[in-house]
């Protein structure tokens, strides 16, 4: 294919990261309007690149589309986070069954290069590293199960959780508080079992960890991020 018929898709990928991580991280709080033009010349797109990624970021759940008056960060509520979760215990779970079930040797290897990276930064105090090994965790389980579908979907509902626990002040995942559920999906796809893989991962996923719930703070305290 001409390199020519490509870039629309490149640019809006781009686009749609990009984005998708600055709404993420609350660069772009919730109700904020998407001006299109100061939009497309800070990122450097096209119109049709830009509302491509702004359609698939209303798909995600992240973007409203309000006719007639433009597109707006969409606001979310805690109780959100508790629905999030529960889909994501029965895609992730499944995600985690189908790796079991479909693991290749080189696949393992990457799944425990990744825990080997993982204890390295035990009780490191970047949370964005947490979370982009906890990404790469769930993105790598379902790459495993060989469903683009089911990945997009995981990589859909990771950034909207993370964006509704950081609005919301709830403690982010760490590294040193999922570890060894991380350990007991990778030891159960490495030896083909299908059970304990969803097992672990549901229980990774579970949407009454007490984890999940706002983080206490002092009275006139800001919100965590």
């Amino acid at each position: 294919m001409p390199a020519a018929a490509t870039r629309p898709n490149r640019l809006s990928d781009h686009a749609y990261l990009q984005l998708r991580d600055r709404i993420v991280r609350l660069e772009l709080p919730p109700g904020a309007l998407i001006d299109e033009r100061e939009t497309m010349a800070e990122l450097g797109v096209g119109r049709t690149p830009l509302r491509e990624a702004i359609q698939r970021l209303a798909h995600d759940g992240l973007v409203d589309v309000v006719p007639r008056r433009g597109h707006f960060i969409a606001p979310v509520s805690l109780s959100d986070l508790t629905h999030v979760f529960e889909l994501r215990q029965a895609v992730e779970g499944l995600s985690a069954r189908l790796a079991a079930q479909r693991a290749t040797e080189a696949d393992c290897a990457s799944l425990e290069a990744l825990l080997v990276d993982a204890r390295e930064h035990l009780g490191g105090q970047e949370i964005d590293r947490h979370l982009e090994i906890d990404r790469q965790f769930h993105s790598r389980v379902a790459a495993t199960a060989g469903n683009r579908y089911l990945r997009e979907d995981v990589d859909r509902l990771f950034a909207l959780s993370v964006r509704i626990q950081r609005l919301s002040g709830v403690s982010l995942t760490t590294i040193d508080h999922e570890l060894t559920n991380y350990e007991g999906v990778v030891a159960a796809i490495r030896d083909g079992r299908p059970d304990e893989a969803e097992r672990w991962m549901r229980q990774h996923l579970d949407p009454t960890d007490p984890w999940l719930l706002p983080a206490p703070r002092a009275a006139g305290s800001p919100s965590r991020p």
